[in-house]
């Protein structure tokens, strides 16, 4: 009788002890995040929070610190290395909350991701993605991620450009850009264009608007 009511008490103990446990991970997160905000914090206390085996899993702190303007730089390359693409992105596209580098090293990632990630995201890469990353997908063999990037409000002219002039871009870019509403009539993007030749050595067909003029 002794031993079941021992054994009673001794799992309801163990109950308390994962709702406690629980509350203890809460309450150090919360105070994880309270003292990153704090301006004063030296480097050495940025890596212990960053290599705290349970705080680096929770995503609030973890932003927390890549937020913080003086986070070294390998501490921040292995914050970042954990983040989902997506998470990646948003990194990299926020205005506001993380420094330039942050968000270089951000895109630095994504880059190297390409190979291996889907289509799909490949496409919402381009069409949300950083300016960067745009101008990297208008090298992509699918029209459908092209069509994305070039649909990306943070794409550049200078990005089209560079990638019309690049060697190893294929003729279906150019014809793209030709035909797209907003890009086809730039005058440095047409310049560009008209240095590029179809295979065949014909002159590209003229859009709608250039018969006109």
């Amino acid at each position: 009788m002794q031993r079941t009511q021992a054994t009673s008490d001794c799992q309801r103990c163990d109950c308390g002890s994962g709702e406690k446990t629980e509350q203890a991970d809460t309450i150090q997160e919360e105070q994880a995040i309270k003292l990153l905000k704090q301006s004063d914090l030296k480097a050495s206390v940025l890596e212990a929070i960053g290599r705290d085996a349970k705080l680096s899993k929770s995503r609030k702190v973890l932003f927390a610190l890549l937020e913080r303007p003086c986070l070294p730089r390998h501490l921040a390359t292995s914050l970042l290395r954990g983040l989902h693409t997506f998470e990646l992105m948003k990194v990299a596209v926020q205005p506001a909350g993380f420094s330039a580098e942050i968000k270089v090293l951000a895109d630095d990632i994504l880059l190297s991701r390409l190979e291996s990630i889907t289509l799909g995201e490949k496409r919402t890469l381009a069409r949300r993605g950083s300016a960067r990353i745009a101008g990297e997908m208008l090298g992509e063999p699918d029209a459908g991620v092209v069509g994305c990037a070039l649909d990306n409000p943070r794409l550049t002219e200078a990005s089209i450009v560079k990638a019309l002039n690049r060697g190893s871009a294929p003729v279906e870019l150019a014809q793209a850009v030709r035909r797209h509403p907003k890009w086809g009539l730039r005058r440095e993007i047409r310049g560009a264009m008209m240095q590029e030749q179809p295979p065949s050595g014909e002159p590209p067909a003229l859009t709608d608007q250039e018969s006109r003029e």
